[in-house]
């Protein structure tokens, strides 16, 4: 069955129209009718949120299994190596980085990184 059979009692008799000089449909509607509309439609609005909240536990997942490390992420574009053989030589993070052409704080990380480790 579908929605426009299902709307309910509409009525749109001519006779009804000339008489009482409506120019819209009446719709004779009943309060349990009535009640069992709303409630189909609320129904409805619970069917459309269970679906948006599957899609964001979709989305979810997704960012989860990227963060257990199978997302490799972006390549690097610093040789690090060169930033650690600069910095050994005596070139502090500043030249470094005006050297290479990037900003200090890249330069900054890979120290506290190789630092660290």
């Amino acid at each position: 069955m579908n929605l426009i059979a299902s709307a309910g009692p509409c009525v749109t008799s001519p006779t009804l129209l000339t008489r009482s000089k409506l120019s819209a449909p009446t719709c004779a509607y009943s309060s349990k009718a009535s009640t069992q509309r709303r409630l189909h439609f609320f129904d409805m609005l619970a069917v459309f949120a269970q679906f948006e909240t599957d899609v964001r536990r979709e989305r979810q997942a997704e960012g989860i299994v990227k963060d257990a490390g199978i997302y490799t992420g972006a390549k690097p574009r610093i040789n690090r190596e060169r930033v650690l053989a600069l910095v050994a030589t005596g070139v502090g993070p500043a030249a470094a980085a005006r050297a290479l052409g990037v900003s200090r704080m890249p330069i900054y990380r890979i120290l506290d990184e190789h630092n660290k480790a």
